[in-house]
């Protein structure tokens, strides 16, 4: 939800009467790792679930990286709920009986955050 008066975006916590609204950089922006799995299916193979992930993300025009384990994607936080809800919601539409979804939001507000920041902090600490 966005406060109108300034445009900011406002959380609340627990009910509507603890509105918290807090300051964002305008270059903020909420990273969400997700790691689907479906139980019981007929393969062990986890590929063509990825690849139909990464069909709804690209259909949001989000930023995304794959990596062995999850997809990582950042997007304001509405986008980056709705893009989880729609992979987690496919995995049951193409048959599979029961889906176990993980998700980890990263949400720094104080400074800019992206995918390639990210890593480009953690390449140069390494060398």
């Amino acid at each position: 939800m966005v406060n109108s008066a300034d445009k900011r975006p406002s959380y609340f916590i627990g009910s509507k009467y603890d509105q918290i609204t807090l300051l964002r950089s305008d270059l903020a922006m909420p990273i969400l790792e997700i790691s689907v799995v479906p139980v019981g299916s007929s393969t062990p193979s986890f590929s063509s679930n990825v690849s139909q992930a990464v069909n709804i993300i690209k259909q949001k025009g989000l930023n995304y990286q794959v990596t062995p384990t999850a997809t990582v994607i950042e997007g304001n936080i509405d986008e980056l709920m709705d893009v989880a809800k729609q992979i987690h919601q496919n995995e049951i539409a193409t048959g599979t009986q029961r889906v176990v979804t993980n998700i980890t939001i990263d949400d720094r507000i104080d400074k800019s955050m992206t995918l390639a920041n990210q890593v480009e902090a953690v390449e140069q600490d390494t060398h």
